[in-house]
């Protein structure tokens, strides 16, 4: 029997090419999971890239908001005409001028004129500031150059070393004041009751301003006038004043000239205060 040697020819030629498909099959098998594996480590690092990027932009979102609410006054008036403020404000004898006045509402419902607390807190920040009566006109000028910018406890300078000693009174951790004027935990250990309530209040959304005085800086609720007022004159076991805007504070604290309160019933009532 004869063998077509061009049938076998064309024969190996076929099983070769079947042979290798299937090697190609097989190697690109194995090939796909190594690409799978290396889309998804890219994907997930894409993933995280970006999760990294919302968490960024997050934190400084907060952080913007915490000067927002530091820098804006959160005060409600009632909602009446400039015609029916006007006359509230003839009416209860007010003689100052019409911007310094919001209505509010008193017992029995009976609207009242009273100095907006955004004008307390600013002739009381300026008043600081200067160490004197501040003049009408340079409030917002003050206001605007020194106000601290973000939430937490300041200190004005001169009474920082002051300030440090009253809570070394009652705490157990150690602060220290930064180069900004905030107060910041140096050494925490063996918290107290006060040192949880300042550590709330250094990482909170909220503006503390400590000033060790006994002279703050008012306005006249009937003239508009500002004037300095030493509350210690007044009442010598008063242990601060404070004026208060929307998640603003500022705390006037006692002199205690004539050593009628301990340090530590100073800084409990301001602590408390928080």
């Amino acid at each position: 029997m004869k063998i077509n040697r061009k049938k076998v020819i064309i024969c190996i030629t076929i099983c070769i090419l079947i042979i290798n498909v299937i090697v190609i099959c097989t190697v690109r098998k194995e090939n796909n999971p190594k690409e799978n594996d290396n889309n998804n480590s890219s994907e997930n690092i894409k993933q995280e890239e970006k999760s990294d990027d919302n968490k960024e932009n997050t934190e400084n979102t907060e952080n913007v908001e915490k000067e927002i609410q530091i820098t804006t006054s959160t005060q409600k008036e009632s909602q009446i005409s400039d015609e029916e403020k006007t006359e509230i404000i003839e009416e209860t004898g007010k003689q100052g001028d019409y911007d310094l006045y919001e209505i509010q509402e008193g017992e029995d419902s009976v609207k009242i004129a009273t100095i907006k607390s955004s004008v307390k807190y600013k002739v009381a920040f300026a008043g600081m500031i200067k160490n004197k009566v501040p003049k009408k006109e340079e409030l917002d000028d003050l206001l605007e150059k020194n106000h601290p910018k973000y939430a937490g406890i300041w200190i004005k300078s001169e009474s920082q070393s002051e300030f440090l000693k009253y809570i070394s009174s009652v705490t157990k951790s150690k602060y220290e004041i930064n180069e900004n004027g905030y107060l910041k935990i140096k050494n925490k250990k063996n918290q107290n009751e006060y040192d949880k309530k300042i550590e709330e209040i250094i990482n909170g959304n909220k503006l503390y301003i400590i000033d060790i005085s006994s002279t703050c800086y008012i306005v006249d609720e009937i003239t508009g006038e500002i004037l300095d007022y030493n509350f210690e004159d007044m009442d010598e076991y008063q242990t601060y004043q404070y004026f208060e805007d929307g998640d603003k504070k500022i705390i006037f604290i006692t002199e205690n000239q004539n050593n009628q309160l301990t340090v530590k019933e100073i800084i409990e009532s301001v602590i408390e205060l928080f």
